[in-house]
């Protein structure tokens, strides 16, 4: 075993003595920061955190129980902005104090899994820069809380504490739907590392989360639902569960030519887990395996059947620690470990490179800037624009818009307080119209806007057709 990656004994002591993981942990640390100080603005879900924290307690549950997500998160989040303000790096900094304690707690993890002590630092280092959790731990989203209470629950019934470990799992669905599928993983490891022992745990570590997250169910109930009606949940399809593999490890977007590199990654990505999995598998490591793949095999199987869809990348992110540690047993027990270990860096440090370039590049709403001094009144033709509530005092939303009536709920508009109106119900000089096309936004909506463009007298302010989103910005005249 390398010296640079060797204790000096088991325990926390001696990871707090080696100064090669501490300096792993700074540069991972000073990465986040680093994307959390860019100015970037605020995305779509992003804006929606930020707009139901800020809700009165009774509004707040309305809007979430009128989405597709617990309260938990938002909570959280409305008591940190009352603190610390609303504002991009203060919203996006408690995913990072989150994802912080998470890595700290993944390290216990680790402990208590009882790996071998070079498996136990790789796996670390490679969770520390994997791109998907990079991402999310600097996003103003539920991600980094839900893994930092998985991580509790596994830790905590893994030391035989089922009060504990229930506690967390109940927070957990109450932090994100999948929280509930994250259960049965964490319950069924514990019970392949302890048997018949660890039933009792078990045991009451269910009926101490079923009893936290009990009240919540008559409201997921309709959130299933609106989910199985549509939404942006993917269909499970053979190649679903690939997608969302390389999404969840790989969440960035690559600099320039290097993005002609995406295909390599996936080729790459898809070597190392299959060589992974046939390692973990031949020394028995059930557990490691149940882990890494057993969220998303779980998520596949019952959407698959019929049953509530999950099928979002976004969801397996505590689960990408447990690739990084299949990885790391690879790197550390196979012949070509040397090879395999060296390709891997060169993913990350090439994912560490384009952050640090590139940023976050979170769908791309630097827009929004444009209408500083421009406009009275914003209009949105596409509800894809909904951080502008945010910047903006005065927004209306189109309410033929597709992306409005599919992604917000009546009672979730209701309880954000958004305005919609048809441009003819308005009069006002100087609106300006914003339409901004998604892959989930209609042919329509884009018909829609050129109408109106066409209708009234129009400057087009903006226009950025480059990226994922089609962004258009005119000025109308209006006056009836």
């Amino acid at each position: 075993m390398p010296v640079a990656l060797r204790l000096r004994r088991n325990g926390l002591g001696g990871w707090l003595r080696s100064r090669w993981l501490w300096l792993a942990s700074l540069c991972a640390l000073l990465l986040r920061l680093w994307l959390i100080w860019r100015p970037e603005q605020f995305w779509y879900d992003e804006a929606f955190s930020v707009l139901t924290a800020r809700l009165p307690l009774g509004r707040l549950l309305a809007s979430t129980a009128g989405d597709v997500h617990p309260p938990a998160y938002y909570v959280l989040l409305a008591g940190w902005g009352r603190v610390f303000g609303w504002s991009e790096i203060a919203a996006r900094s408690l995913s990072l104090v989150l994802a912080v304690c998470a890595m700290a707690l993944f390290w216990r993890v680790l402990q208590a899994l009882e790996l071998p002590e070079d498996v136990r630092n790789v796996a670390y280092v490679i969770a520390l820069f994997l791109p998907g959790q990079v991402y999310f731990s600097t996003e103003a989203r539920m991600y980094a809380l839900l893994q930092l209470l998985i991580l509790a629950a596994l830790w905590a019934l893994l030391a035989g504490r089922g009060v504990l470990g229930g506690l967390a799992l109940g927070l957990a669905a109450l932090t994100h739907n999948v929280g509930l599928f994250y259960a049965v993983i964490v319950a069924a490891v514990v019970l392949v590392r302890g048997g018949r022992r660890s039933i009792r745990v078990v045991a009451i570590a269910a009926g101490i989360g079923v009893l936290v997250w009990l009240p919540w169910l008559p409201e997921l109930l309709s959130q299933v639902r609106a989910t199985n009606a549509g939404y942006w949940l993917w269909s499970p399809t053979v190649a679903t569960p690939f997608y969302m593999f390389y999404n969840a490890l790989l969440y960035f977007r690559f600099i320039g030519d290097l993005e002609r590199a995406a295909p390599v990654s996936m080729m790459l990505i898809g070597a190392v887990s299959c060589a992974a999995v046939w390692a973990v598998v031949h020394h028995r490591r059930w557990d490691l395996l149940i882990l890494a793949l057993g969220p998303l095999a779980l998520l596949y199987t019952v959407a698959a059947l019929g049953g509530p869809n999950g099928l979002l990348h976004r969801g397996l992110v505590p689960s990408t620690l447990f690739v990084a540690v299949l990885w790391a047993w690879l790197i550390c027990r196979a012949d070509l470990g040397r090879l395999v270990g060296g390709l891997v860096a060169v993913m990350l440090v090439a994912a560490s490179v384009s952050f640090v370039v590139v940023g976050r590049n979170s769908a791309g709403y630097e827009f929004m800037h444009w209408f500083d001094g421009e406009c009275s009144t914003i209009y949105a033709a596409s509800a894809t624009a909904l951080p502008l509530s945010l910047y903006y005092d005065d927004v209306v939303y189109a309410p033929t818009s597709n992306t409005i009536r599919y992604s917000l709920s009546e009672r979730t508009q209701t309880a954000l307080g958004l305005r919609r109106a048809t441009v003819d119900e308005l009069s006002i000089d100087g609106l300006c119209m914003v339409s901004v096309l998604s892959p989930m936004s209609s042919a329509g909506e884009a018909d829609y806007a050129r109408d109106l463009a066409a209708r009234y007298g129009s400057e087009l302010l903006y226009a950025d057709v480059s990226r994922s989103m089609g962004v258009q910005v005119w000025r109308l005249s209006i006056l009836n």
